[in-house]
């Protein structure tokens, strides 16, 4: 199983170095310090890798499959701020962001297809990223990519946008993705009823 975290990495080594900005070199070693400290997970459908109120101190690295990950609204109901694929991390930005200090327990992270997972905990992660200064930039980087991430994710959300708008914006920001989410829980996450998420798309069939 170690040796198919290895093959995962490989897969995925394009999309990661790009967004890193990291040479191949650097991305394999950092491969090669994680090896050690994952552990596989595999969940169903709808299944929780992490439920509210829990503390979030480990990382799920999505080798195969989507994820979805978000809050819970006063009234128990359950909103998708975000969602992540292979080569992904999981996890809320708001809890990487969190992790190490006042740990964040509002935010949950759930499978939307069956899915395998890499975990690795934050005290394991630490104690790699002290031993091994090129882990620790690899980790300033990633943080800054997630800040960036974030800030854009806000704007978003705080934005008066059309249904239609915020469709758009998730095609922009997760190509591919439309195909393997559920109708219901795009819908959701755009914040119109199934009925009417059904609407639009016919209204999009017409138009083309």
């Amino acid at each position: 199983m170690y040796d198919d975290f290895l093959t995962f990495r490989d897969r995925h080594a394009q999309l990661r170095m790009r967004r890193h900005q990291i040479s191949r070199e650097d991305y394999d070693q950092i491969t090669r310090l994680l090896q050690p400290i994952v552990r596989p997970v595999r969940a169903r459908k709808d299944e929780f890798l992490q439920k509210v109120g829990e503390p979030a101190t480990t990382i799920f690295w999505i080798a195969e499959g989507v994820a979805r990950n978000g809050l819970a609204t006063p009234d128990g109901d359950m909103v998708t701020v975000r969602f992540a694929s292979e080569g992904d991390s999981a996890n809320a930005h708001e809890d990487i962001l969190a992790l190490g200090g006042e740990l964040a327990r509002i935010y949950f992270i759930a499978a939307e297809t069956a899915l395998l997972a890499y975990a690795f905990d934050w005290d394991d992660l630490v104690r790699v990223r002290a031993a091994h200064p090129e882990m620790e930039r690899h980790y300033q980087r990633t943080l800054h990519h997630i800040v960036q991430d974030y800030s854009v994710q806000e704007q978003a959300r705080v934005a008066s946008l059309s249904a239609e708008e915020k469709l758009a914006q998730f095609r922009a920001e997760y190509p591919g993705l439309e195909s393997r989410v559920r109708q219901k829980t795009l819908a959701a996450y755009i914040g119109v009823t199934p009925a009417y998420f059904s609407q639009l798309l016919r209204r999009e069939a017409k138009i083309t």
